[in-house]
């Protein structure tokens, strides 16, 4: 008993640590409200430009690091290869794990910006999340799964440590072809939706974290399922938990 209770523990804790919240709010108040609320339960906030944009990303970094929390720094850079450098480059020392570049800025960017990483991940953005078929093919003028993989494949050449996409582009970039050339790749999932959560957004590849966590998802995503539960769940505290139960379930 003593023994399977401890499996069970292990893999909730697990299941916490692939859980990145989202920070996706323009006050400093209400950043500081959701860390009081979840900081030693959720071990990686992600600040994003809602957020730096709003109160400075010194300030942003400064408040997480405050309560001993990791950093997912959703730069989403995307500008010529020395502006890239140099954004990057500005960023401190210490206190972020991740930051994201956007894939199609191009080789020369994605370049620049992983001689600048130090001691952070960087994770390449594929294709976003909100971005439907029709709107991938008349962006880019390529199906989404060719997107997808074209941009893989430049990021994780150009020396990205990881990927961002929707869960239902790892299909994809798991492909038993792709094994050599992705092996290793940190792979964070964007979209992601419990079934509770069914209030409509601008999100159009959704699926739920245990579907995510058993497709080959590294880490989740989660903004407003956590931040702005549904009534009937509870605290932020409470959505969390259950999240942690639904990955954990899918665990192996």
């Amino acid at each position: 008993m003593f023994f399977e209770r401890r499996i069970q523990m292990d893999k909730l804790r697990q299941a916490a640590e692939k859980i990145i919240v989202a920070l996706d709010v323009s006050d400093e108040q209400s950043a500081t409200r959701i860390l009081e609320q979840l900081s030693g339960h959720v071990k990686t906030f992600k600040i994003g430009p809602t957020l730096f944009n709003a109160i400075g990303v010194p300030k942003a970094i400064n408040l997480v690091r405050h309560f001993d929390a990791g950093i997912f720094f959703d730069g989403k850079f995307n500008e010529i290869p020395k502006i890239v450098a140099d954004s990057i480059r500005s960023l401190p020392d210490s206190g972020i794990d991740f930051f994201t570049i956007h894939a199609n800025a191009g080789e020369a960017a994605l370049l620049e910006a992983a001689k600048e990483k130090r001691n952070m991940k960087m994770l390449a953005i594929t294709v976003l999340t909100s971005l439907d078929d029709w709107d991938v093919r008349h962006t880019f003028h390529m199906s989404r799964p060719e997107a997808v993989m074209h941009f893989a494949g430049l990021a994780v050449g150009a020396g990205a440590d990881g990927l961002v996409s929707s869960v239902g582009d790892l299909p994809w970039i798991l492909q038993e072809k792709n094994k050599a050339k992705f092996a290793g790749t940190i792979k964070v999932v964007t979209g992601v939706r419990p079934s509770w959560y069914t209030l409509a957004d601008d999100q159009r590849n959704v699926e739920r974290p245990e579907v995510a966590i058993r497709k080959g998802a590294n880490f989740i995503v989660v903004g407003r399922p956590i931040t702005h539960p549904p009534r009937e769940i509870g605290s932020m505290k409470n959505a969390f938990e259950k999240i942690v139960q639904e990955i954990a379930f899918a665990l192996p």
